[in-house]
């Protein structure tokens, strides 16, 4: 061996390099534990400081609270706090595309987490009402669906549900939606409120009313004042007047404001205002953004007229850009006035109610999705309804000349289609009849109240009472009568109807003429029978044929009475009828009419003479129809009295189906009702 050479035996190296590889291999984990930790701890530190900049509610503030975040995240990148925070801090810096993909994120890492769904539904929510696509509004009830499931008794996430399932159409779910978050928080008076809106909506009438009266004075004032203000739908006069009085006299004022529109008076509940309540809370439900707490012009167009038939985002042909004057800031402050023309653009919502003729157009000038009305010297005509065509719709009321319109029917799965008549009787004429009859079997039961109003709206005569089995149609049709005598002047008759949920209401004018010495003729009913089905001992029934339909009968029965015959010199009045059915001219066009003249159809005429001691006759009159084709006729009754000379004249209108069609005679008569 050399001097100088390594006495350390082969295997021995060989043993120390093992050692120190296995000591590697050992500290490792630990070196890598302590790596990771300290990452977690860093993480930790930068998420406490991100909470601190965002507490101090600036745009630096926020935007360093971002730029901690995502250091953060890239330490510590499945940090679920972490994410949700990021989300919320982009979305106060308007970050909404960035803020939706951070909590989609949330929801790959953390399936089950809560509120992220939320955050989801709040973000479609808002790209629905912006672009008003469906696909949006799906996805955004998808998320709070979710939201619920996850969270069942969250009460914000069940209110967050309800205006979307409303929306898609679902009102049981949207109620089973607003009666979850009732139960969830029964002392959220929001809560209250939703489960009042969508009770008036499915027709509980009472749950809604009482809902609305516990819950509105406990809402944040600023919500209440939703409930509250009528400028939306008032007229000018009203508002000024309101402004005039004191506050306690306030609330008894809007009760007078909203009783003149109450389209049922007959009920204790006035669905005017029920409607408007409705319209207040699902707009408040629907359009509030935490991120843009103040509510829009949508909002007040939704409370005056309700929801638009169509809606379109951008329309072609409308204007997406507004002009703006501008002033050179260096020539302002040395007094100059030199100003220029800037373009802006924006984005357009159309509201339409084709229905009156109504196109109100909301514009979003600042881009972020709220919309205001447009700068113009004059208002748009259109927006306003056409009063042609408000004139024509009975369905309607109008609120401060035009700013509000209110149904005075529910929606067709919940209305009750009744008919009805009103005729005047009496030897003064003051004897008011009126017949409205509802669709029903013999086993259904229908309640009906009724209120006559005068020409200042005052009440006059009031009534309730179940309905009765029709006469005329005694499998089909239910039937209840009212009769008052009232003193000359104009009046309203409103009938209502209920069976369950269902609603009829009919309303009709009538007109009590001064009393006259002179010959005088009641109006003439159209009747399902003959005399002798109306006569009992001591008292005639009329029983109305509402449905003003002829279809199998042989003749067409009518009643009517006489008042003012003159006695001869015998003590006998003698007087002089005539029947006669004639086409009714209504409807028919101008050739038509030409036609008819040049080239007259058929009639029936039948004439007769009676005498009587009586100054009074009840007449019931069968006129023969088996020679009148399909179409509308009218039935006239002409008096003569022999002994005076003096003349009177009274008719109605029926309608004469083709034998293939009698089967739907109820569908195509015209009840004279509000429809």
């Amino acid at each position: 061996m050399a001097a100088g050479s390594s006495c350390v035996p082969a295997g021995a190296a060989l043993v120390s390099w093992t050692l120190l590889a296995c000591a590697l291999c050992v500290a490792a984990p630990a070196i890598a534990a302590r790596s990771s930790l300290a990452a977690t701890d860093r993480a930790a530190i930068l998420f406490r400081d991100a909470q601190k900049r965002l507490a101090e509610n600036t745009v630096d503030g926020r935007h360093a609270a971002i730029d901690h975040l995502e250091q953060a995240l890239r330490l510590a990148p499945d940090r679920i706090e972490c994410l949700l925070l990021l989300g919320h801090a982009q979305e106060l810096s308007g970050y909404y595309s960035e803020a939706h993909f951070t909590f989609h994120r949330v929801t790959r890492v953390a399936p089950q987490e809560p509120e992220a769904y939320a955050e989801l539904g709040a973000f479609w929510k808002r790209e629905w009402l912006k672009y008003l696509e469906p696909a949006l509004l799906d996805s955004a009830r998808a998320a709070c669906e979710k939201l619920v499931k996850l969270r069942p008794y969250s009460c914000d996430g069940w209110l967050a549900l309800a205006p979307l399932r409303y929306e898609s159409g679902d009102l049981e779910g949207a109620a089973d939606a607003a009666d979850h978050a009732r139960r969830a928080r029964p002392g959220r008076a929001d809560a209250a409120a939703a489960a009042a809106c969508l009770a008036y909506r499915r027709g509980e009438l009472e749950r809604a009313d009482s809902l609305f009266r516990a819950a509105i004075p406990r809402l944040p004032k600023d919500v209440r004042a939703l409930y509250d203000d009528i400028a939306p739908v008032a007229a000018d006069s009203d508002l000024t007047a309101f402004a005039a009085i004191a506050p306690a006299q306030r609330a008894a004022f809007l009760d007078a404001f909203w009783s003149r529109v109450d389209p049922d008076p007959t009920t204790a509940e006035n669905e005017a205002r029920l409607e408007y309540w409705s319209r207040a809370t699902h707009a408040w439900l629907l359009f509030r953004d935490p991120l843009q707490p103040a509510l829009d012009a949508r909002t007040q167009i939704y409370m005056r007229y309700g929801p638009p038939r169509h809606v379109a985002y951008n329309p072609l042909g409308e204007r997406l850009w507004f002009k703006f004057k501008e002033y050179d800031p260096q020539e302002a402050r040395s007094g100059g006035r030199t100003a220029s023309w800037q373009e802006y653009p924006l984005n357009a919502l159309v509201w339409e109610y084709p229905e009156v003729g109504m196109r109100i157009v909301l514009q979003d000038r600042r881009l972020d999705g709220t919309y205001d009305f447009p700068f113009e010297r004059a208002p748009d005509p259109r927006s306003t309804p056409n009063r042609e065509l408000l004139a024509r719709r009975s369905d309607l009321i109008a609120t401060g000349a035009g700013r509000g319109l209110f149904p005075t029917l529910p929606p067709r799965a919940q209305r009750l289609d009744v008919r009805g008549m009103v005729a005047h009787f009496g030897e003064r004429g003051s004897r008011l009849l009126a017949q409205v009859d509802a669709p029903a079997s013999p086993a259904d039961s229908v309640y009906g109240r009724w209120v006559i109003q005068d020409a200042a709206g005052r009440e006059v005569a009031r009534g309730a009472g179940p309905f009765a089995t029709s006469a005329c149609d005694p499998t089909e049709r239910r039937v209840t009568e009212l009769s008052a005598d009232l003193a000359p002047g104009d009046y309203v008759v409103i009938v209502s109807a209920r069976d369950g949920r269902r609603r009829g209401l009919y309303r009709a004018p009538a007109h009590i003429e001064p009393p006259s010495q002179a010959l005088a003729m009641s109006d003439v009913v159209l009747t399902c029978g003959t005399a002798g089905a109306f006569a009992t001992p001591g008292a005639i029934r009329i029983d109305a044929d509402l449905g003003g339909v002829v279809a199998d009968r042989a003749a067409v029965s009518a009643y009517f009475e006489l008042y003012g015959l003159a006695p001869g010199k015998d003590g006998v009045a003698r007087f002089e009828y005539q029947y006669l059915i004639q086409p009714a001219e209504s409807g028919k066009s101008f050739l038509q009419r030409v036609f008819s003249f040049v080239s007259p159809p058929n009639v029936v005429t039948v004439q007769r003479e009676e005498i009587q001691r009586s100054s009074m006759r009840r007449q019931f009159v069968s006129v023969p129809v088996q020679s009148l084709g399909p179409g509308r006729y009218r039935l006239e009754v002409r008096i003569k009295d022999l002994v005076t000379g003096a003349r009177a004249a009274g008719s109605t209108r029926f309608e004469k189906l083709a034998p293939a069609t009698a089967g739907d005679a109820l569908e195509k008569s015209d009840s004279g009702g509000m429809r």
